[in-house]
């Protein structure tokens, strides 16, 4: 090639990636219901252009991490009680703190909480298996994980005083439901992704 057809040739091939990229940028959109990113078929990606997490298989390791980063939990139980303005016994909420840290099963099958057998926890539990634990994200974007299942309580070995007895409650977790903007799993900015475990397996409903 001559001197100048080489320089055209180099010029040539230097615009094409550029024009395939803006090409490329052409067909970002921002979906207004989750304020997620597509570029044409392909994502949906955050504000950061991360992919995001849909499959369950993808989403759940993501879920073990956060809610172990979070670390303390809200822990609601259900008991039997008498309210002021209400007729006889009802069933209410009970919630208070409780410490699982990283005592999450690798697919989130199972919570573990460790308490004392003297509790109150383990006496809603035992009367009423249906609890949940709920993790509040901090930070800018903020989120949370809401997941229900089963409780069981194991107490520990007997001790000479009652209230020093151990006990561990063992969440088996049937239901998630997540709304985190930083990573962008949720159904859209007013709902949250919701999945159910069945027959071992994760499906996502929302």
């Amino acid at each position: 090639l001559k001197r100048t057809e080489a320089g055209s040739s180099l010029r040539h091939l230097q615009r094409e990636p550029i024009q395939a990229f803006r090409g490329m940028a052409e067909n970002w959109t921002e979906d207004p219901k989750t304020k997620l990113w597509w570029n044409g078929s392909d994502g949906p990606y955050n504000s950061n252009f991360d992919k995001v997490p849909q499959t369950p298989k993808e989403v759940i390791s993501v879920l073990v991490q956060m809610a172990a980063d979070v670390g303390v939990a809200g822990l609601t139980t259900m008991a039997a009680t008498l309210l002021p303005g209400m007729v006889g016994s009802v069933l209410a909420p009970r919630t208070r703190t409780v410490s699982p840290k990283s005592y999450i099963a690798a697919d989130f099958s199972e919570v573990t909480v460790a308490t004392r057998a003297c509790t109150r926890k383990c006496a809603d539990v035992k009367a009423n298996p249906i609890c949940s634990l709920y993790w509040q994200k901090q930070g800018s974007s903020g989120g949370w994980i809401v997941a229900t299942g089963i409780g069981r309580v194991e107490d520990g070995e007997e001790t000479s005083d009652p209230s020093e007895r151990k006990a561990k409650l063992f969440v088996q977790v049937a239901r998630l439901e997540v709304q985190d903007y930083e990573s962008g799993i949720m159904q859209d900015l007013w709902a949250p992704a919701v999945f159910e475990r069945s027959a071992g397996a994760w499906k996502r409903l929302s």
